[in-house]
Protein backbone atom coordinates (compact mmCIF):
# COMPACT_ATOMS: atom_id res chain seq x y z
CA UNK A 1 0.00 0.00 0.00
CA UNK A 2 0.77 3.60 -0.33
CA UNK A 3 2.65 5.09 2.63
CA UNK A 4 -0.06 6.69 4.61
CA UNK A 5 0.67 10.32 6.97
CA UNK A 6 -0.11 10.15 10.26
CA UNK A 7 0.56 12.80 13.06
CA UNK A 8 0.17 11.68 17.06
CA UNK A 9 -2.87 13.40 18.63
CA UNK A 10 -2.63 16.39 20.80
CA UNK A 11 -3.41 13.67 23.83
CA UNK A 12 -1.72 10.57 22.76
CA UNK A 13 -2.79 7.08 24.75
CA UNK A 14 0.58 5.17 24.06
CA UNK A 15 -1.63 1.92 24.15
CA UNK A 16 -3.60 3.21 21.47
CA UNK A 17 -1.38 4.14 19.51
CA UNK A 18 0.28 0.80 19.83
CA UNK A 19 -3.40 -1.18 19.01
CA UNK A 20 -3.26 0.93 15.79
CA UNK A 21 0.07 0.43 14.49
CA UNK A 22 -0.76 -3.69 15.33
CA UNK A 23 -4.17 -3.33 13.23
CA UNK A 24 -2.34 -0.48 10.50
CA UNK A 25 0.24 -3.79 10.24
CA UNK A 26 -2.51 -6.20 9.91
CA UNK A 27 -4.29 -4.28 7.23
CA UNK A 28 -1.08 -3.88 4.92
CA UNK A 29 -0.37 -0.48 6.15
CA UNK A 30 2.93 -0.92 6.74
CA UNK A 31 3.98 3.09 6.75
CA UNK A 32 1.12 3.46 8.59
CA UNK A 33 2.30 0.87 11.32
CA UNK A 34 6.10 1.92 11.42
CA UNK A 35 5.07 5.53 12.12
CA UNK A 36 3.11 4.75 14.97
CA UNK A 37 5.69 2.19 15.94
CA UNK A 38 8.51 4.73 16.13
CA UNK A 39 6.13 7.10 17.59
CA UNK A 40 5.58 4.33 20.39
CA UNK A 41 9.41 3.45 20.90
CA UNK A 42 10.40 7.24 21.11
CA UNK A 43 7.66 8.94 23.29
CA UNK A 44 5.23 5.88 25.43
CA UNK A 45 7.46 6.11 27.85
CA UNK A 46 7.11 10.08 28.02
CA UNK A 47 3.70 9.57 28.73
CA UNK A 48 3.54 6.45 30.53
CA UNK A 49 6.14 4.93 32.14
CA UNK A 50 4.43 2.09 32.92
CA UNK A 51 5.15 0.78 29.38
CA UNK A 52 8.98 0.34 30.13
CA UNK A 53 8.60 -3.67 29.69
CA UNK A 54 6.12 -3.66 27.02
CA UNK A 55 8.11 -1.05 24.78
CA UNK A 56 11.17 -3.27 24.98
CA UNK A 57 9.66 -6.63 24.37
CA UNK A 58 6.21 -7.30 22.96
CA UNK A 59 6.58 -3.24 21.19
CA UNK A 60 9.74 -4.44 19.51
CA UNK A 61 8.74 -8.01 18.56
CA UNK A 62 6.01 -5.95 16.99
CA UNK A 63 8.31 -4.15 15.15
CA UNK A 64 10.58 -6.83 14.35
CA UNK A 65 7.62 -8.73 12.80
CA UNK A 66 7.02 -5.39 10.38
CA UNK A 67 10.70 -5.26 9.77
CA UNK A 68 10.91 -8.88 8.20
CA UNK A 69 8.45 -8.17 5.59
CA UNK A 70 8.48 -3.92 4.94
CA UNK A 71 12.68 -2.92 4.73
CA UNK A 72 12.34 0.51 5.89
CA UNK A 73 11.24 -0.80 9.15
CA UNK A 74 14.08 -2.97 9.41
CA UNK A 75 16.43 0.26 8.61
CA UNK A 76 14.78 2.27 11.14
CA UNK A 77 15.27 -1.06 13.71
CA UNK A 78 18.79 -0.58 13.14
CA UNK A 79 18.83 2.80 13.15
CA UNK A 80 16.96 3.27 16.61
CA UNK A 81 19.74 0.56 17.69
CA UNK A 82 22.59 2.54 16.46
CA UNK A 83 20.97 5.82 18.28
CA UNK A 84 20.64 4.61 21.16
CA UNK A 85 24.68 2.73 22.08
CA UNK A 86 25.89 6.00 20.28
CA UNK A 87 24.04 8.22 22.80
CA UNK A 88 24.88 5.68 25.73
CA UNK A 89 28.24 5.60 24.81
CA UNK A 90 28.80 9.55 24.43
CA UNK A 91 27.87 10.07 28.28
CA UNK A 92 27.88 6.39 29.55
CA UNK A 93 27.71 8.21 33.09
CA UNK A 94 24.36 10.03 32.24
CA UNK A 95 21.38 8.88 34.49
CA UNK A 96 19.82 7.81 31.38
CA UNK A 97 22.57 5.70 30.36
CA UNK A 98 21.14 2.15 31.52
CA UNK A 99 17.71 2.54 29.30
CA UNK A 100 19.49 3.39 26.69
CA UNK A 101 21.72 0.43 26.29
CA UNK A 102 18.66 -1.47 27.72
CA UNK A 103 17.10 -0.09 24.46
CA UNK A 104 20.23 -1.55 22.34
CA UNK A 105 20.28 -4.66 24.19
CA UNK A 106 16.81 -5.34 23.62
CA UNK A 107 16.95 -4.68 19.72
CA UNK A 108 19.83 -7.25 19.38
CA UNK A 109 18.01 -9.83 20.80
CA UNK A 110 15.00 -9.14 19.00
CA UNK A 111 17.35 -8.89 15.49
CA UNK A 112 19.07 -12.49 16.86
CA UNK A 113 22.75 -10.07 16.98
CA UNK A 114 23.79 -10.97 20.54
CA UNK A 115 27.50 -10.33 19.50
CA UNK A 116 26.53 -7.09 19.61
CA UNK A 117 25.59 -6.84 22.92
CA UNK A 118 28.86 -8.96 24.41
CA UNK A 119 31.42 -6.71 22.14
CA UNK A 120 29.59 -3.92 23.39
CA UNK A 121 29.45 -4.28 26.78
CA UNK A 122 33.62 -5.62 26.67
CA UNK A 123 34.41 -2.03 25.38
CA UNK A 124 32.49 -0.72 28.55
CA UNK A 125 34.13 -2.90 30.87
CA UNK A 126 37.66 -2.19 28.71
CA UNK A 127 37.23 1.54 29.79
CA UNK A 128 36.56 1.21 33.25
CA UNK A 129 32.73 2.86 33.34
CA UNK A 130 30.89 2.30 36.06
CA UNK A 131 27.93 1.42 33.70
CA UNK A 132 29.19 -1.85 33.35
CA UNK A 133 28.44 -2.76 36.56
CA UNK A 134 24.63 -1.84 36.29
CA UNK A 135 23.98 -3.00 32.61
CA UNK A 136 26.07 -6.39 33.55
CA UNK A 137 22.90 -8.90 33.69
CA UNK A 138 21.47 -7.86 30.88
CA UNK A 139 24.30 -8.93 28.60
CA UNK A 140 24.72 -11.77 30.65
CA UNK A 141 23.73 -14.41 28.05
CA UNK A 142 25.27 -12.58 24.94
CA UNK A 143 28.59 -12.84 26.93
CA UNK A 144 28.05 -16.44 27.35
CA UNK A 145 26.92 -17.24 23.75
CA UNK A 146 30.49 -15.51 23.34
CA UNK A 147 32.45 -17.32 25.66
CA UNK A 148 33.29 -14.53 27.90
CA UNK A 149 33.42 -16.59 31.05
CA UNK A 150 36.32 -14.85 32.19
CA UNK A 151 34.66 -11.50 32.09
CA UNK A 152 31.24 -13.09 33.33
CA UNK A 153 32.84 -14.00 36.42
CA UNK A 154 34.21 -10.63 37.28
CA UNK A 155 30.63 -9.62 37.93
CA UNK A 156 29.50 -12.74 39.71
CA UNK A 157 30.84 -11.73 43.03
CA UNK A 158 28.57 -13.02 45.45
CA UNK A 159 26.46 -16.36 43.97
CA UNK A 160 25.33 -17.05 47.07
CA UNK A 161 23.42 -14.26 48.19
CA UNK A 162 22.40 -13.68 44.15
CA UNK A 163 20.34 -17.25 44.35
CA UNK A 164 19.20 -16.54 47.89
CA UNK A 165 18.01 -13.15 46.59
CA UNK A 166 16.37 -14.79 43.14
CA UNK A 167 14.76 -17.50 45.31
CA UNK A 168 13.24 -15.52 47.23
CA UNK A 169 11.56 -13.26 44.64
CA UNK A 170 10.48 -16.82 42.76
CA UNK A 171 9.00 -17.96 46.17
CA UNK A 172 6.66 -15.03 46.69
CA UNK A 173 5.70 -14.20 43.23
CA UNK A 174 4.56 -17.94 43.06
CA UNK A 175 2.20 -16.98 46.53
CA UNK A 176 1.33 -14.07 44.65
CA UNK A 177 0.45 -16.22 41.43
CA UNK A 178 -1.08 -18.58 43.76
CA UNK A 179 -4.08 -16.34 45.19
CA UNK A 180 -4.96 -14.87 41.40
CA UNK A 181 -7.58 -16.93 39.86
CA UNK A 182 -6.61 -15.93 36.38
CA UNK A 183 -2.73 -16.69 36.89
CA UNK A 184 -2.65 -19.36 33.76
CA UNK A 185 0.16 -22.72 33.99
CA UNK A 186 1.92 -20.92 31.55
CA UNK A 187 3.03 -18.35 34.03
CA UNK A 188 4.00 -20.74 36.62
CA UNK A 189 6.02 -22.61 34.05
CA UNK A 190 7.68 -19.07 32.84
CA UNK A 191 8.50 -18.53 36.81
CA UNK A 192 10.05 -22.05 36.90
CA UNK A 193 12.21 -21.73 34.11
CA UNK A 194 13.32 -18.19 34.61
CA UNK A 195 14.78 -19.29 37.57
CA UNK A 196 16.44 -22.16 36.12
CA UNK A 197 17.97 -20.54 33.55
CA UNK A 198 18.93 -17.39 36.12
CA UNK A 199 20.76 -20.30 38.38
CA UNK A 200 22.26 -22.20 35.09
CA UNK A 201 23.55 -19.35 33.49
CA UNK A 202 25.39 -18.53 36.64
CA UNK A 203 26.44 -22.24 37.46
CA UNK A 204 27.87 -22.35 34.12
CA UNK A 205 30.24 -19.69 34.51
CA UNK A 206 31.25 -20.54 37.63
CA UNK A 207 32.06 -24.18 36.29
CA UNK A 208 33.72 -22.63 33.34
CA UNK A 209 36.23 -20.64 35.94
CA UNK A 210 36.77 -23.32 37.87
CA UNK A 211 34.50 -22.75 40.63
CA UNK A 212 32.41 -25.93 41.18
CA UNK A 213 31.66 -26.28 44.29
CA UNK A 214 30.02 -22.66 44.31
CA UNK A 215 28.54 -23.46 41.12
CA UNK A 216 27.18 -26.62 42.97
CA UNK A 217 25.67 -24.84 45.53
CA UNK A 218 23.64 -22.12 43.36
CA UNK A 219 21.80 -24.74 41.47
CA UNK A 220 21.09 -26.86 45.24
CA UNK A 221 19.44 -23.86 46.32
CA UNK A 222 17.24 -23.26 42.78
CA UNK A 223 16.64 -27.07 42.48
CA UNK A 224 15.23 -27.11 46.40
CA UNK A 225 12.68 -24.40 45.54
CA UNK A 226 11.91 -25.29 42.09
CA UNK A 227 10.95 -29.14 43.93
CA UNK A 228 9.22 -27.11 46.57
CA UNK A 229 7.03 -25.62 44.08
CA UNK A 230 6.33 -28.82 41.98
CA UNK A 231 8.55 -27.60 39.48
CA UNK A 232 11.00 -29.64 37.71
CA UNK A 233 14.25 -27.96 35.75
CA UNK A 234 16.16 -30.90 36.20
CA UNK A 235 17.48 -31.67 32.87
CA UNK A 236 18.44 -28.37 32.15
CA UNK A 237 20.46 -27.53 35.59
CA UNK A 238 22.14 -31.13 35.15
CA UNK A 239 23.29 -30.63 32.18
CA UNK A 240 24.56 -27.40 33.59
CA UNK A 241 26.92 -28.67 36.12
CA UNK A 242 28.39 -31.25 33.29
CA UNK A 243 29.74 -27.69 31.60
CA UNK A 244 27.34 -27.67 28.53
CA UNK A 245 24.95 -25.25 27.58
CA UNK A 246 21.82 -26.82 27.37
CA UNK A 247 18.92 -25.58 24.87
CA UNK A 248 16.53 -22.97 27.05
CA UNK A 249 19.51 -21.98 29.32
CA UNK A 250 19.90 -18.57 27.24
CA UNK A 251 17.22 -16.04 26.03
Amino acid sequence: MNKQSWSPPTEPDPQEIRKEARAAMANGDNAGALARMLWFHEQALRWRRSLYGVRLSFALADWHALALRYPPAMAQLRDARERALTRCMANAEAPEAFERFHDFVSINQHLDEPERSSTAFAEIDARGLRLAEDVYRLCQPALIRAGFFELCAKYLKNPSQWIADATLAYKEDKRRDASRLEAAAELHRCRDHALAQEAGQWALILIRSGRNAEAEAVVKTARQALQEAGADESNLLDEVLQGRIPDGLLL
